[in-house]
């Protein structure tokens, strides 16, 4: 039998709930009003963690725990110096790889580079 609205529709209000209501208790240490800083902090995160995975032997989760490291750290740079929204998601996984290849921060040779390996890598893994 397929899941229908009547399946899973209590538990989507239950998740909307308790986004708008908040209230969720931060990382420790990432509980910082720079939005910048957040970035850098979860990039960091990410690749702590991305160590433990690939310990246990979760070599997809660890693909893609670092891809986003790299995506957080140049989103960092990009909303430090101006260059990105904070309140603007990025539009795609290499968003911030190709602004920041746009506005200078890395050539578009690694920027073409990041982009492949993602496509080899991280695009097989995600989907």
């Amino acid at each position: 039998m397929p899941i229908d609205h009547d399946d899973i529709e209590p538990r989507l209000s239950n998740a909307q709930d308790a986004f708008r209501r908040g209230g969720q208790i931060s990382e420790e240490g990432l509980d910082v009003a720079s939005a910048d800083l957040v970035q850098l902090r979860k990039a960091c995160r990410l690749l702590s963690g991305a160590e433990q995975l690939c310990e246990d032997g979760y070599y997809t989760l660890t693909i893609e725990a670092a891809f986003t490291s790299i995506e957080r750290t140049l989103l960092f740079w990009l909303i430090t110096e101006g260059h990105h929204d904070p309140s603007q998601p990025p539009q795609s996984h290499t968003t911030a790889i190709n602004r920041s290849a746009d506005v200078g921060f890395i050539t578009e040779e690694v920027a073409m580079e990041l982009e492949d390996l993602w496509n080899e890598n991280r695009a097989h893994t995600y989907y």
